[in-house]
């Protein structure tokens, strides 16, 4: 009889370690699932809070396009275009004269600061009608009344000049016209060449 004690002492114990380790194992899966369901739940309130708000549809308020000839407020900047011509080059001059990629137009413009304190720099881009924009042009020889290289606008200064793109001829092109120190605060006007 003493034989058979210990072996069932031993298979006592044995189940007791086996259910202690079942026990720990299913409690470290209640743990897991727990954790993972938590983050499930967490998550989708933030990504679905965020899924909503981006399927919301913001309408962006209309940008009106101003005829050449208005004058326009950007800020403390007031702007008119005038007047936008095609040329085929840059001067009479054989020697001065720089020929374009395709045509220089010509838009002339005047400027004003109404701030009593801040100087201004003028930022012009010309946008066609397909949507390509085109920066001022380097090429066109400087001059009198020539503003593509023109730097700041004192406090309560006027300027009156001209700026110079080399684009296609024959399309439909708007300028927009901002500050520098606020790029996205700007006015639309349709330029209308003769």
């Amino acid at each position: 009889m003493q034989l058979t004690e210990p072996k069932i002492e031993k298979s006592l114990k044995e189940r007791k370690r086996q259910n202690d380790t079942e026990v720990k194992r299913f409690g470290k899966l209640i743990i897991i699932v727990t954790v993972v369901l938590s983050g499930l739940v967490i998550g989708s309130r933030f990504f679905g809070s965020k899924m909503q708000a981006d399927k919301v549809t913001r309408k962006s308020p209309e940008v009106k396009i101003y005829e050449m000839g208005q004058g326009v407020k950007v800020g403390h900047l007031t702007f008119a275009a005038w007047n936008a011509q095609w040329y085929e080059k840059s001067s009479n001059n054989e020697y001065l004269n720089i020929k374009p990629d395709s045509c220089y137009l010509l838009v002339e413009i005047t400027l004003k600061n109404d701030s009593n304190r801040r100087k201004i720099k003028p930022l012009f881009i010309l946008i066609g009608e397909k949507g390509f924009r085109y920066e001022l042009s380097k090429k066109w020889h400087t001059g009198v009344g020539n503003l593509n290289d023109f730097e700041e606008l004192s406090p309560g200064v006027s300027k009156d000049g001209y700026i110079v793109f080399d684009v296609r001829k024959n399309l439909q092109y708007t300028l927009r016209v901002s500050a520098s120190h606020r790029p996205n605060y700007y006015a639309l006007v349709e330029i209308e060449p003769e």
